[in-house]
């Protein structure tokens, strides 16, 4: 198998058009975002089977009290 090569040679006069990426938009507002939500998990999950009948994966366990709130969240 032979490798072909092709050189493309341009003159001064050519211009190649070239993205600058070394400066960005300025920011038009802050925005700000919220990542976690706070679980009160001193409560107990009331009908935990009836808000989630069929759970996606099981364990031969039961959850508690968090697991059980972020499984129906």
């Amino acid at each position: 198998m032979c490798a072909t090569f092709a050189f493309i040679y341009f003159s001064q006069e050519d211009t190649i058009p070239v993205l600058n990426i070394t400066q960005t938009a300025p920011l038009k507002h802050q925005t700000r975002t919220q990542w976690a939500e706070e679980l009160d998990v001193s409560c107990p999950v009331r009908d935990f089977e009836k808000k989630v009948p069929v759970m996606a994966k099981t364990w031969p366990f039961e959850l508690d009290t968090f697991q059980k709130m972020v499984s129906y969240q």
